[in-house]
């Protein structure tokens, strides 16, 4: 499980900025990020006998509103708000045994979206915030044991000063560990023995 909780953090640290939210595992729409499909208003209903069930509204292609899908448990799945084909509230996710597994939560007042994610035994996997659809302010990444895998901050979905990174083993991990400045690494942290 540790490997792939590592796999997963490597790859969401290559995207800049997590700003696709690679580190999801289905990923939800960012901030910002259009859904539209062709030029129909309405509802969509999914009612499928023994499989998941939902609806989502359209206006002109556009998702536009409250969207919510259940597991044929009856157990939630999404629940999302959206205007104009963009996620313009908060957006959560849960798995079918009813745990939560992702959520976006939006702050009206400071513009912020808050987002984490959790891994499936309920430890925290992921934990950054959107400003604008772009990764801003600290972003930090756990394996399911709670020990953590990486943190350090993005500005405008570029990294930005230090990244702190750790093996497995809880040693450093001196080649993704480093001074950041505009999204590239600039040189290595001072020091190496940095506890997590």
């Amino acid at each position: 499980m540790r490997v792939l909780a590592l796999a997963v953090a490597v790859l969401a640290l290559g995207l800049a900025g997590c700003g696709s939210l690679g580190c999801w595992e289905q990923q939800p729409p960012t901030p910002g990020e259009d859904v539209r499909m062709g030029t129909f208003t309405g509802t969509q209903v999914i009612d499928e006998p023994g499989r998941e069930h939902g609806s989502s509204e359209f206006v002109d292609g556009w998702k536009e509103g409250r969207e919510q899908l259940w597991y044929a448990n009856g157990k939630p799945k999404v629940d999302a708000q959206w205007r104009h084909g963009r996620i313009a509230g908060d957006y959560r996710r849960w798995a079918e045994d009813g745990k939560l597994e992702a959520e976006q939560v939006f702050d009206g007042q400071t513009g912020r979206t808050t987002v984490r994610e959790w891994h499936s035994n309920g430890q925290l996997r992921m934990s950054g915030a959107r400003v604008d659809g772009r990764a801003d302010g600290l972003w930090q990444w756990w394996f399911d044991d709670g020990s953590k895998i990486c943190e350090g901050h993005f500005h405008a979905d570029l990294k930005e000063g230090p990244w702190k990174c750790w093996n497995s083993d809880g040693s450093l991990d001196e080649a993704s560990s480093g001074i950041y400045r505009n999204g590239m690494r600039a040189g290595p942290l001072p020091g190496s023995d940095l506890p997590h």
